[in-house]
């Protein structure tokens, strides 16, 4: 894949440009008759397109930083200001279609592409790509609470429920504010858990990119609960560069640093790296796993389902915390219970939340799998572009029953 994601985004580009600059000419007649416009425009686009690609070649600094943030921020913008550009059009067509039936299909085209359209289709997508950007921007700050209530059918002792706080995919990266996770620790503390759990993806892929991280050990060690905070790594929880947030190295080469484990510890998070402990006093059984996809450790690999679980207590509740909703299969012969996990975001902007149904065994929300229940959040933050489109930022609050 890695191969791939310049030439993709180089593309993606020119077809955006090319659509800016046949839509430019017509709305302007000077630039159709004189080249020199056109070359500026072309140029400063270029510069633009180029800004994201010295985020993954140039080393640390803070200029490295802020080519990455406007990277995400460019590809927003122009991905809706493109998609616009294409419907637009279509959409002045199909008005002239029905609205002027008796002119012939030459005259309609000759309207629809004359200069009052153009302007039209130019101001409409800066407008929708505008729109878009700003809602997103907003409601990818707005954290919400999500609640479930979960039955499981197994003895737990003397404990007859438990309401854990699930997190996830925190993705504190360049586009992010300590802000933002001041508002989700005093929610997490309001709903008063008596366990909470993080699913991973603390970092979006790069450590030094954070903006005082000292800000944000400060609110997330405020986070409190009587049975403890634990949590997982994800995928992100490395140093690698993106390209609009598509990885461009292997995955044996990104490596988490120790600048991440000590941020972690320090914020109060208790990690489990393929490890299984008891909780609520010696009643209830908790695995952690790491990553599948990206351990952090180069070439090591985590443990498979059954090497982590081989020493369980099949009669006491287990539940397992990971950042992927993958190997469910494995997870139910080995004997979980429940998996709690993250990543997908639930899609973060329409149509994701769709799409990440047909790549996920659980792409959102809660699913009973054969015997096994799960539930992956939405997650807080945001991964790429800082919108979420069509979903929400949110805490989960589980109410878990045992019988």
């Amino acid at each position: 894949m890695i191969y791939f994601v310049i030439p993709i985004y180089l593309f993606l580009n020119l077809v955006v440009l090319w659509c800016l600059n046949r839509w430019l000419t017509r709305a302007i007649p000077y630039m159709a008759d004189h080249r020199l416009p056109s070359v500026l425009v072309g140029l400063v686009y270029l510069v633009l397109m180029f800004i994201p690609i010295l985020g993954v070649v140039l080393k640390d600094s803070d200029f490295r930083f802020f080519c990455i943030a406007f990277g995400n921020l460019f590809m927003a913008a122009i991905g809706f200001f493109g998609i616009a550009m294409l419907l637009v059009p279509c959409l002045i067509r199909l008005f002239l279609l029905l609205s002027r039936k008796g002119e012939t299909r030459e005259a309609r085209k000759q309207i629809a592409t004359g200069k009052k359209a153009a302007w039209i289709v130019l101001l409409l997508s800066a407008a929708f790509s505008f729109g878009m950007n700003y809602y997103g921007m907003k409601n990818a700050e707005d954290i919400t609470v999500k609640k479930y209530s979960i039955k499981m059918n197994k003895n737990a002792g003397g404990v007859k429920s438990l309401k854990i706080m699930l997190l996830g995919d925190l993705h504190m990266s360049v586009n992010s504010n300590p802000e933002m996770y001041e508002r989700m620790v005093k929610m997490v503390n309001h709903q008063k858990p008596d366990i909470i759990l993080t699913a991973g993806d603390f970092f979006t892929s790069t450590y030094k990119g954070l903006d005082h991280p000292e800000k944000y050990i400060a609110a997330l060690k405020k986070m409190k609960a009587p049975m403890g905070n634990y949590a997982v790594y994800g995928n992100h929880d490395v140093n690698e560069p993106l390209l609009v947030g598509f990885p461009m190295v292997n995955d044996e080469d990104a490596l988490r640093s120790q600048e991440m484990v000590d941020f972690v510890r320090k914020s109060g998070f208790t990690m489990l790296n393929d490890q299984v402990i008891s909780i609520a006093g010696s009643s209830i059984q908790l695995a952690g796993r790491l990553d599948g996809e990206r351990s952090g450790g180069g070439k090591s690999k985590r443990k498979k389902a059954a090497a982590l679980l081989k020493d369980i207590d099949r009669k006491k509740p287990l539940i397992v915390l990971e950042h992927e909703p993958w190997e469910f299969q494995d997870l139910t012969k080995a004997g979980a219970d429940l998996v709690l996990a993250g990543h997908t975001h639930n899609g973060q902007i329409f149509p994701g939340n769709i799409i990440v149904n047909f790549f996920n065994e659980n792409g959102y929300g809660y699913k009973k799998v054969g015997r096994l229940q799960t539930l992956v959040t939405g997650g807080v933050g945001y991964y790429g572009p800082p919108l979420r489109i069509g979903t929400h930022s949110e805490i989960t609050v589980i109410d878990l029953n045992f019988n």
